[in-house]
């Protein structure tokens, strides 16, 4: 009994799949699906090639920004101590102890001694 149920539509179907015009339609509408589908694929791997290239720029760009950043900062961290340093030196030049040094600086007695003992 069940088999009757699905006897029409069988037929109708086996009749369309033997008409040329629906052949046509079905392969025109799978073409469109094909196409659709290739659309969508590279639009996909288009805007991920995108979204690549614009986030190794944009972490290219901070990379150089902050090296800069922190190269300037070293650079004026370098420049403060090696200004105390040579303070340091003066000082020691122009007769004051190590321990008036240190509290006019903030170095360490033992930094101050190695600074003058080995010219640094």
């Amino acid at each position: 009994k069940e088999d009757l149920r699905f006897e029409k539509p069988v037929k109708v179907l086996k009749k369309m799949s033997e008409n040329p015009y629906v052949i046509s339609e079905y392969e025109i509408n799978q073409k469109m699906i094909r196409d659709r589908e290739a659309e969508i694929d590279f639009g996909f791997d288009k805007g991920l090639e995108q979204g690549i290239e614009q986030g190794i720029e944009q972490g290219i760009e901070q990379g150089i920004e902050q090296g800069i950043e922190q190269g300037i900062e070293q650079g004026i961290e370098q420049g403060i101590e090696q200004g105390i340093i040579e303070t340091a030196k003066n000082m020691h030049k122009n007769g004051l102890d190590n321990k008036t040094i240190s509290l006019c600086t903030g170095l360490s007695i033992e930094k101050i001694k190695n600074y003058i003992d080995n010219k640094k």
